[in-house]
């Protein structure tokens, strides 16, 4: 197996990052000495993947991470804060049609490893030169949400079917608490097929938000593919590289989990 298949690289950094308490984009914050963003193009770099990001940016912050990065990616804009579906859906414009597989990433998840974006690619070129129609994801199982885990609460909950399968992810704020009380989260790590991927971005349908917008959940992907009798392959990951940093707190929990990456 190997990664001569060609594979583009999203990774999402459009948010703000309010939460953050900060006046820099969120891509910006600073963990162990470096930008998010730059732990995500390090990490991809130094994967097998042979290919330049393309980071997806907002009006408000693309002059920022443009300076900070620069020549590094590639940058797709999405004008509206409208959800990962869209966020995506800005990218695709820039991807080849020679492209065959996408991998999403967030920048927010700064600790994601070069074995697990490898990894994903190698899933997902395997399935598709088996045939299948399939999305490969990252899975993250978790004991409990104590301690430092408490992080996980707001992540999406995998669902699975009677037969062990991945059978959807479920959002956290659309979540019943039975949903919510699963211990395998999603840490939105994806790699998918090009040409069916550009399908399924068109047919997703928004979800409302409390403000009145709507919002297109990428996750919504994955029950797309389930109904079309598609593969959900998988990919585990640890809970240190899964963490997701949206505050302060959190950014405190990185800092401590950075050391124990190799």
């Amino acid at each position: 197996m190997n990664l001569d298949v060609e594979t583009a690289v999203v990774i999402l950094a459009a948010g703000q990052g309010t939460r953050m308490g900060s006046d820099i984009p969120k891509a910006l914050t600073i963990l162990n000495g470096k930008p998010f963003i730059e732990h995500v193009l390090d990490a991809v770099a130094q994967a097998r993947v042979r290919s330049k990001p393309i980071v997806v940016v907002s009006p408000l912050n693309n002059f920022l991470i443009g300076e900070a990065v620069g020549d590094r990616c590639y940058y797709a804009t999405q004008h509206e804060p409208k959800g990962t579906g869209d966020a995506v859906k800005s990218a695709l414009d820039h991807v080849a049609s020679s492209v065959q597989q996408v991998l999403v990433l967030y920048a927010d998840h700064p600790l994601v490893k070069s074995s697990t974006i490898e990894r994903l690619a190698l899933t997902q070129a395997a399935e598709a030169a088996n045939g299948s129609l399939a999305v490969t994801m990252g899975v993250c199982q978790l004991p409990d949400f104590k301690d430092s885990r408490r992080a996980f609460v707001h992540f999406g909950r995998v669902v699975r079917s009677s037969d062990g399968a991945i059978a959807r992810i479920v959002e956290y704020q659309e979540a019943d608490d039975e949903t919510r009380a699963l211990l395998e989260v999603n840490p939105a790590y994806y790699c998918f097929n090009a040409d069916w991927l550009r399908s399924a971005l068109q047919r997703l349908r928004p979800h409302n938000r409390s403000n009145g917008k709507e919002e297109y959940f990428l996750t919504d992907a994955i029950g797309l593919l389930v109904e079309e009798g598609g593969v959900i392959a998988e990919t585990p990951a640890s809970s240190t590289e899964a963490l997701g940093i949206n505050c302060p707190e959190e950014l405190l929990l990185a800092e401590e989990a950075i050391s124990s990456l190799v």
